[in-house]
């Protein structure tokens, strides 16, 4: 069967009793998908999950579509690596205004760059570190050179 053409197509619908409605506007081809899309809310971007995911497991909100769209294309573009976003975001004034406790943002460190929850020993090993002097950047860059970083990393297509 050939295809139809736009009146062939919505005089079968109008036989039919479905109702046609609008195309919606695609974006060019190799546009990087910046923000959820408008139908069905979903980012089917990587780079892009990858922050929304930074969003909502280091700072506890959603993503706004400016600072989304503003990392992705950072990433995207390898002008930024994932460590450097984690960095901006644990290192960030939204973030240390919150003023979490050391054990606190030991647990929410190891959420985000571990994707798991602490288990003991390390939570008191990291703990320890910071007692001792070791600063929360310190106890971050520890964190990002894991391989459960660079793993998440990978996985996200974040070089």
């Amino acid at each position: 069967m050939g295809s139809l053409t736009a009146k062939e197509f919505k005089a079968l619908c109008s036989n039919t009793g479905i109702e046609v409605g609008d195309m919606p506007v695609l974006p060019a081809r190799g546009t990087i998908q910046t923000w959820t899309c408008s139908l069905d809310g979903k980012m089917d971007n990587g780079i892009g999950n990858f922050v929304l995911r930074m969003y909502t497991k280091c700072l506890g909100r959603d993503a706004e579509k400016e600072g989304a769209s503003y990392w992705i294309t950072q990433l995207n573009s390898n002008k930024i690596s994932g460590t450097a976003v984690a960095e901006k975001f644990f290192m960030g004034t939204e973030f240390t205004n919150k003023k979490y406790s050391d054990s606190e943002y030991v647990d929410l460190l190891y959420t985000t760059i571990s994707d798991r929850e602490a288990d003991a020993s390390g939570k008191t090993y990291w703990l320890n570190l910071i007692k001792n002097g070791s600063t929360r950047k310190d106890i971050l860059y520890s964190f990002t050179a894991g391989k459960e970083w660079a793993v998440i990393c990978k996985n996200y297509g974040i070089k």
